[in-house]
């Protein structure tokens, strides 16, 4: 059930959702927000997988067809067993080790939230799980993400470059000195969470009304691709009437505005248009 559940989301058999990172991808990531991931090398990621309804399974690497399923007895709060879920997942001496939530109550979230959205996913899990290693098999922890800036490099690991955009793959490097170099790249201008080593969607994010410019989306109403220099922040959060009418109002094709990070939204807020 678990392999045919992964099939319909289009995970069975897929390359999984890291790629080595080639010299084209260096301007991303001095420009786009992103965090920085390690775990051992020759490790591949497979699926921790509760189908909805269902009991949890761990699926290996699909890269290692031929290993067969895992039954992973879990115990969850009814909403989430009966939702059912999909996240990355790889093993080490032991350990379940969840790196990110792909489908979450059947709505494929990888393709459609962004990192820190789905990673409050990945929080709601552990929220709902009682953990007890002795009836799962063994222990299942969240992975840990640092900034680019906290990374330094050792020869017996792998650095995954984690960018916030949704649909976006994670990048791989070997950690040595030169591919540490390019993971950290220049840190972009828009504010992060300060290096942590637990899940980052318990990161504190300080507020900023600093001056960025809003750029009319043709995507619908009220949708605006908001940018600091060449750095892209994302669509911006439109709440209130008074914002809305003032976008509307402006003859800019740059419309210059004050934001506020929405922790709630995961998103840029338009505070006031300037």
């Amino acid at each position: 059930m678990a392999t045919a559940y992964l099939s319909a989301h289009g995970w069975m058999g897929a390359r999984g959702i890291c790629r080595l990172c080639t010299d084209s991808d260096l301007s991303l990531i001095r420009t786009r927000e992103a965090v920085i991931g390690k775990r051992p090398r020759g490790i591949l990621s497979g699926f921790l997988v509760v189908v909805p309804g269902g009991s949890g399974v761990w699926v290996p690497p699909s890269r290692k067809e031929e290993e067969p399923s895992i039954p992973v007895r879990m115990r969850l709060t009814k909403d989430v067993r009966t939702g059912g879920f999909i996240a990355s997942a790889y093993m080490y001496k032991g350990e379940y080790v969840v790196e990110d939530m792909l489908v979450w109550r059947d709505e494929p979230v990888f393709y459609c939230r962004t990192f820190p959205e789905r990673w409050k996913l990945v929080q709601e899990f552990f929220t709902a799980l009682a953990s007890d290693p002795v009836l799962q098999g063994g222990r299942i922890s969240p992975a840990s993400y640092i900034l680019p800036s906290a990374v330094s490099g050792s020869s017996d690991s792998i650095l995954e470059w984690v960018p916030y955009s949704p649909n976006q793959k994670r990048l791989i490097f070997v950690a040595t000195p030169q591919a540490t170099k390019q993971a950290t790249g220049t840190p972009v201008t828009t504010p992060v969470t300060t290096p942590v080593t637990k899940p980052i969607a318990a990161k504190t994010i300080a507020a900023t009304k600093e001056a960025v410019v809003a750029r009319k989306d043709p995507a619908g109403p009220d949708v605006y691709q908001l940018w600091r220099g060449t750095t892209h922040l994302g669509q911006a959060l439109v709440r209130t009437l008074a914002i809305s009418k003032g976008l509307r109002g402006s003859t800019d094709s740059d419309i210059k505005v004050a934001v506020e990070l929405n922790k709630a939204f995961a998103k840029w807020e338009i505070m006031a248009v300037l």
